[in-house]
């Protein structure tokens, strides 16, 4: 099982870009988990979708290098 994190959730809405971050609790094992996805149309109509989930804790150590993915994709 896993519950959202409601109030840790965002969207920002760009021209060509929307970004989604969710959070999820696992009670049984106390962890946390991020989402990131990121949906982007791109010049020929179609869509690029993004998705990478990481542990809350792996990426408040690293998150300069997670990031660094997240704003790579275009």
């Amino acid at each position: 099982d896993s519950y959202a994190v409601w109030p840790q959730s965002t969207v920002i809405e760009g021209k060509a870009t929307t970004k989604i971050m969710n959070m999820y609790f696992q009670p049984n094992s106390k962890d946390i988990t991020r989402d990131f996805i990121l949906i982007s149309k791109r010049n020929d109509g179609s869509y690029n979708f993004f998705k990478l989930t990481v542990f809350d804790s792996i990426y408040q150590k690293n998150k300069k290098y997670f990031d660094k993915i997240i704003e790579s994709v275009k």
